[in-house]
């Protein structure tokens, strides 16, 4: 059991680099004993799209805030975004646990409280329940697949950023062993991991972003996120044939790799590899309309703004 001691009940805000977090503390049970922080912009729109954006390991929802750009984009196109927090009474580097099947089982643990904290905000702001996204960074990334995984008809995409697949690992030494060198499982057996209840709706769009030399997440990870979902969806849709394009782009100063996954009449999944980059959150600091983010410790500035391409495929730019 987690300490009681730490569950302190209040409700405030602070500065994010000029921007304010609201914190909201009283959303749900929260057995999974995580913090609810949320940016909403001012003139937030009726029926708005609702983000979830998880950090990484050692980042907390300000710096992620900051750091992925993801509040300019919700002033200017009015969406909501909650920023959960981990708390080191949990994870001595605040981790999420997204390898601790008492955290990542349906309606248990943390993955339990993200979801009410996106219950509390369609209750009491004009959220649209039907536009529903989640995003996350290295941990955070690892519990979108979880939610997306768990979750299906809760989001309509997700963005995964140096993650992992869903249930890729279920204990810690698992853990450390699966970021260092994936699972060593075929498409079928990352399939047969999600809840047989996911593989018959419908799969969220997800858009998957890796570096080639990541030596924290190994990009293979990247790969059987999009390999396991895929695959889930071609499970509930057996009659179609996925059209796969790779589009490589070097003449530029961070070449990538772009891969499309059309399921049917639909762009259903989309990976990005950039070939010179380790494990980092994407960036391209500026104020053109495609720049954002801030450089920090978790960001690299490739020309890239990960955060704004994200929310285009989601069909949240105008």
């Amino acid at each position: 059991m987690k300490p009681l001691f730490l569950i302190a009940i209040f409700l405030y805000s602070f500065s994010s680099f000029g921007q304010v977090l609201q914190q909201q503390t009283d959303f749900g049970k929260n057995e999974g004993e995580l913090d609810m922080y949320f940016y909403k912009p001012d003139g937030l729109a009726k029926d708005a799209a609702l983000v979830v954006a998880l950090h990484g390991c050692s980042q907390t929802a300000e710096s992620y805030a900051y750091e992925s750009g993801w509040n300019e984009l919700a002033d200017q196109y009015k969406f909501m975004v909650i920023y959960p927090q981990q708390r080191k009474s949990n994870n001595a580097y605040a981790c999420f646990n997204w390898f601790n099947e008492g955290d990542i089982n349906p309606k248990q643990g943390e993955n339990q409280s993200i979801l009410e904290m996106i219950e509390y905000a369609k209750a009491n702001y004009s959220v649209d329940k039907e536009k529903v996204f989640v995003t996350g960074f290295s941990a955070g990334g690892a519990m979108s697949t979880i939610l997306l995984g768990n979750y299906p008809k809760v989001f309509e995409g997700g963005g995964v950023l140096a993650g992992i697949a869903y249930k890729a690992a279920t204990n810690l030494p698992n853990a450390l062993q699966v970021m260092k060198e994936a699972p060593n499982l075929s498409n079928e057996a990352l399939s047969a991991l999600l809840p047989s209840s996911t593989l018959e709706q419908k799969i969220p769009k997800l858009a998957v972003f890796t570096g080639a030399k990541d030596q924290i997440v190994t990009p293979k990870n990247s790969q059987q996120i999009i390999s396991q979902f895929l695959f889930a969806s071609l499970a509930s849709a057996p009659e179609l044939t996925p059209q796969i394009d790779t589009l490589n782009v070097r003449d530029t100063k961070f070449p990538y790799q772009r891969i499309n996954y059309k399921v049917g009449d639909q762009q259903q999944f989309v990976s990005f590899t950039f070939l010179n980059e380790g494990h980092a959150l994407f960036i391209d600091e500026g104020s053109e309309k495609m720049q954002g983010g801030h450089v920090g410790n978790f960001t690299k500035d490739v020309d890239f703004h990960s955060s704004y391409w994200i929310a285009d495929f989601w069909g949240l730019i105008d």
